[in-house]
């Protein structure tokens, strides 16, 4: 059981799922050079946030979590101000490596700047995200 997690810069790694929610997390934020206090989470190509940060301490396995051989986005998640809700931001410009998903987010409290708007693979469906 695996998934891919398109971390931009033209890079994509085919992660195990039979690992704790936990180490998961840890291993996604080391790969993105992202503080350990800092919170992340994934999106699917449907657009779905996956909540990470809710399970962040669980020692379940990813696999509960995540459709196997699904792709997928990592978001860093900041507190937005007042009384809106988080903010999601793509961790990487994803403008260089992958230009075609570049644009603005359909999903309102995701940071267009840097955010998938839509995700076409050689042979597979549209991302609409």
């Amino acid at each position: 059981m695996f998934i891919t997690v398109i971390f931009g810069e033209g890079r994509e790694e085919i992660l195990n799922l039979n690992c704790k929610v936990i180490n998961f997390i840890h291993f996604i934020k080391e790969k993105c050079n992202l503080d350990p206090q800092e919170t992340v989470d994934l999106m699917d190509r449907m657009g779905e946030l996956v909540n990470l940060a809710e399970r962040a301490q669980s020692t379940d396995l990813v696999s509960s979590l995540l459709k196997e051989r699904e792709s997928y986005i990592p978001l860093r998640v900041s507190r937005g101000e007042g009384s809106e809700g988080p903010k999601y931001t793509a961790v990487f410009d994803f403008g260089t490596s992958y230009p075609e998903l570049a644009g603005n987010a359909s999903i309102s409290h995701i940071d267009s700047e840097k955010t998938v708007k839509s995700f076409k693979e050689e042979g597979q469906k549209e991302w609409s995200i």
